[in-house]
């Protein structure tokens, strides 16, 4: 279990960022994360959430505003997050719990 935000979380992020985060979990206990607060330019910027401890695996969703209940899991130990913001207009960012 824990939490992680996107950079400056609660004061908007930069402007031009990308960030990535792994998750993983020991043995086989798969990863179950949700995030409890987004507020992204909705146009621009987004998360991405990865099925395994890398981009090259299969994308499980994106998010681009905050949806009720928004909410991955992992079919395996590894969960790889991406954070990206374009050239304009930062917002809040993200906070998210596993």
């Amino acid at each position: 279990m824990g939490e992680f935000f996107s950079p400056r979380y609660p004061i908007n992020y930069s402007n031009n960022v990308q960030w990535t985060w792994t998750i993983h979990s020991t043995g086989n206990r798969t990863v179950g994360l949700t995030f409890a607060d987004v507020d992204l330019e909705t146009c621009c910027d987004y998360i991405r959430v990865y099925d395994g401890p890398s981009t090259l695996h299969p994308l499980l969703g994106e998010i681009r505003e905050y949806r009720n209940k928004s909410s991955f899991k992992s079919s395996n130990n590894d969960l790889t997050v991406i954070f990206y913001s374009d050239a304009s207009i930062p917002s809040r960012g993200f906070h998210a719990n596993w």
